[in-house]
């Protein structure tokens, strides 16, 4: 075995094998590791697979913060103070920035959102909604526990919200249709 290796490296052994340039061999000579080589592979791809893991969730990651740095541009926000009343009047003159702002939100809707809707439109629910194209997303409105109503339902075309570094929770809904009043009372 000495000799074989001290062959292969081109080295002089006790045998008296002289000094050989490196040379090929044969498989039965020069056995290949295949687990060696497969383990390599395997490696490999483990790694490629990572880093595209990895720089898939930061390209989102850096899409999502550029939308919501152009949703927040969009935005008017009015803060409680002195001037709220005159800013709340010169807003309502600005068409221009509120037709923008609705726009950003529109998009932002349309491309984020994948909630469904399909429990405002069952029969007996469709009846209980205002509009057509305003209606809660589903798991998301209000449940009532007892089926009122003229279809009688438990569901309410109403939503509840959460704001951020908020306390309360609010409910966002829509002037009840007649035959929804005792839904709301």
């Amino acid at each position: 075995r000495e000799v074989e290796q001290a062959r292969f490296r081109g080295e002089e052994c006790d045998a008296g094998v002289e000094r050989e340039e490196l040379r090929t061999c044969s498989e039965k000579e020069c056995p290949v590791n295949t687990g060696l080589i497969v383990g390599s592979l395997v490696s490999i791809t483990v790694l490629v697979l990572v880093f595209a893991v990895v720089f898939f969730f930061l390209k989102k990651r850096t899409q999502q913060v550029a939308k919501t740095e152009t949703m927040q541009m969009n935005q008017n926000v009015l803060k409680k103070g002195e001037l709220l009343k005159d800013k709340i009047v010169a807003l309502a003159e600005n068409t221009d920035a509120l037709k923008e702002e609705f726009k950003t939100l529109d998009n932002l809707v349309k491309e984020e959102i994948t909630d469904t809707m399909f429990e405002s439109k069952l029969e007996n629910n469709r009846n209980h909604n205002r509009y057509k194209d305003i209606v809660p997303y589903d798991g998301k409105f209000v449940t009532l526990n007892t089926p009122t109503g003229n279809p009688p339902t438990t569901y309410l075309n109403a939503t509840l919200i959460k704001f951020e570094n908020t306390k309360n929770t609010f409910i966002a809904t829509q002037a009840p249709k007649p035959n929804s009043f005792q839904n709301f009372w």
